[in-house]
């Protein structure tokens, strides 16, 4: 017997294969051969055998071999098992892996308590908007007049119809939640010329967008199709300014407050608002981490009558999924790897220092992009960065690589200032929520000599001397340097753990990194990793793992494949107090629980898969969830 992991999983497999009385013969794919797919490693690909080449079985066998366009399990470690003709294979997920997203816009719903749906949206009540993504003015569409947006319109685009003349003509602010069972969206409209002549109050499936009304798309299984299909995951989702609903679009799920969707409106001094909860089941019961296709479109019909003046969306053609945004259920956790020889924050990235560090890639298609601020649909080649992180016993260290067409340091041009508003130049910031509280503002006093909050820096090594506080120095309580590039600028910090908090070990803490892109232009662009500047409870996850650079994440370990007697099964081997969801899918895009809640107890636990429907079918995908 072979004593790796790879030989003993491929006898197993082989065993399966014997059991349901077809051979298999299989080779293991090499590690390089699978960094290609974002993919850690593929311990085995199997094949039918010659005797088996059906035509059935024909056309199975590159779903069987795992060929790309295969993707990892966003956000959690995870393993993925794909049983097809009784033949087992296996893919172990990278730790902290990032969501596979579209170079289209991006946001992140958040967890939040489900609000109320009676169409008031209140973004003060924490049981209400108040965590929901957007509750700081920065998932806002609405006219341009300062010449940044192309088609005239910042945040979002011009769909049909003409501009509008102002914001209080037409323009509109997005929130986004989710919980366990539910998508929860909120859509603040201005619009000073409110009609519902056409669609009547409380109707089902009428022509609501000839009136002011409000959609939502949302492609549950982000399959992206070019054209909006029935039978696909999730659809459209509409709701008047005088509750008449739309649903056909979606296959005509159920409306209604216990139904599978529900939506509300209510008027404004200034317009009229709405709020939407849509279930989780009927979008592909999606998990944290998971990446919904998504769109908002807002409809105005000035002057009443059967011709809508103006749709404007969030992002892409109203039924078209290839054009949707990403909308990502959670906001982002990094696994910072520890070190022995740690990196010199002297503002030269050397790739051997961060060797092994995962990758953190941000720009205004896959980042989240601070609307008020200037150009909100940034080329790569103007804005773009690259991030790593490591720690080791006495610091943490963060070098950001930046792409950036146009530097400009106008506002601290050679010269370190008190309060420089380092904000409005080229600049690099870090954000620590060190105490994890997830405030809706940022920072807060911390005990003596540790600072949360935000640190930053431009190229030239100067910073704003009052975040992260005025107590906490640069060359005492933090370091950071910076250089210029061929392609944009440098920039690394190292962060004694003493200034936060001294986490342990396997410890985690709120962390968010942004960066400034001034173009000399009147005003500045912000583009953040995962969440909003200045507002914890979007933060991602920092996790200072003891792990050293480059190792995979705790993901429960395949030890043994049962196939004897009909019976399909395998055994975990599970870490304690972890707890594990066991997921089915025919297609890579749309899961379904079959086992919840699995807990975890050093020792390994066995799982079968007892549903006669799934055992029968002759292939199908399945995958354990650290949740």
């Amino acid at each position: 017997m072979v004593q790796s992991q790879n030989g003993e999983l491929f006898q197993h497999a082989k065993a399966a294969g014997e059991g349901t009385g077809h051979s298999t013969r299989g080779r293991v794919r090499s590690p390089s051969q699978l960094d290609r797919y974002g993919l850690e490693s593929l311990t085995l690909e199997t094949f039918c055998s010659e005797t088996m080449k059906t035509k059935e079985t024909k056309s199975l066998r590159t779903p069987i071999a795992f060929y790309p366009p295969l993707r990892p399990v966003p956000s959690k470690a995870a393993c993925c098992l794909a049983v097809a003709l009784g033949v087992l294979a296996l893919i172990q997920g990278l730790s902290s892996a990032a969501p596979t997203l579209d170079a289209t816009r991006t946001q992140y719903a958040l967890k939040i308590n489900p609000p109320v749906i009676d169409g008031e949206v209140n973004v003060l009540d924490p049981d209400e908007w108040r965590f929901a993504a957007g509750n700081s003015g920065y998932w806002h569409v609405f006219p341009d007049d300062k010449g940044f947006a192309a088609d005239g319109i910042r945040g979002g685009e011009l769909a049909n119809g003409a501009k509008p003349d102002s914001i209080d003509d037409l323009s509109f602010k997005i929130y986004a939640g989710f919980n366990d069972r539910n998508l929860y969206v909120a859509v603040v409209v201005r619009d000073e010329d409110v009609q519902t002549d056409t669609a009547a109050a409380d109707s089902k499936n009428g022509q609501t967008w000839l009136d002011d009304s409000v959609e939502i798309f949302v492609d549950g299984g982000n399959a992206n199709a070019a054209r909006w299909a029935k039978g696909q995951v999730g659809g459209q989702f509409v709701i008047t300014a005088n509750n008449a609903f739309r649903e056909e679009e979606a296959g005509n799920p159920g409306f209604g407050e216990t139904a599978a969707w529900f939506a509300k409106t209510a008027r404004t001094d200034v317009g009229y608002t709405a709020e939407f909860r849509i279930s989780l089941s009927i979008l592909g019961n999606p998990k944290p981490g998971d990446v919904l296709g998504f769109n908002v479109a807002v409809n105005d019909d000035d002057g009443g009558g059967t011709t809508a003046e103006t749709q404007l969306t969030w992002r892409g053609k109203t039924h078209e999924p290839v054009t949707y945004g990403n909308l990502v259920l959670g906001s982002q956790t990094y696994t910072m790897f520890k070190v022995t020889t740690p990196p010199n924050p002297d503002g030269k990235i050397n790739p051997t220092e961060y060797a092994g560090a995962t990758e953190i890639r941000v720009n205004a298609k896959i980042g989240v992009v601070y609307i008020p601020g200037a150009d909100d649909d940034l080329p790569v080649t103007d804005l773009e960065y690259k991030a790593w992180a490591v720690h080791d016993n006495d610091a943490i260290y963060v070098a950001v690589d930046l792409t950036d067409e146009k530097i400009s340091t106008d506002q601290s041009n050679d010269e370190q200032k008190p309060d420089l508003p380092t904000w409005e130049d080229d600049s690099v910031e870090l954000f620590f929520d060190v105490d994890n509280s997830k405030n809706f503002g940022g920072g807060t006093a911390q005990a003596a000599g540790v600072f949360e909050g935000q640190y930053t820096q431009t190229h030239k090594g100067f910073f704003y001397d009052g975040s992260p506080s005025k107590e906490a120095q640069k060359g005492v309580h933090w370091f950071g340097a910076g250089s210029l590039t061929p392609s944009g600028y440098q920039v690394e910090f190292k962060i004694p753990k003493t200034s936060l908090g001294s986490p342990k070990d396997d410890a985690s803490i709120g962390f968010h990194i942004a960066v400034n892109d001034d173009d000399g232009v009147g005003d500045y662009s912000h583009v953040g990793w995962t969440g909003q500047a200045h507002h914890e409870y979007t933060y991602g996850t920092l996790i200072f793992s003891t792990k050293p650079a480059g190792s995979t994440g705790p993901g429960p370990k395949i030890s043994a494949v049962n196939f004897a007697n009909g019976a399909f099964g395998w055994t975990l081997q599970t870490t304690a107090g972890a707890r594990y969801d066991v997921e089915y899918s025919q297609d890579l895009k749309t899961w379904q629980v079959t086992q919840a809640d699995v807990a975890g107890t050093g020792q390994p636990v066995s799982v079968t898969e007892t549903d006669a429907a799934r055992k029968a079918r002759p292939f199908g995908f399945y995958r354990v969830r650290v949740k």
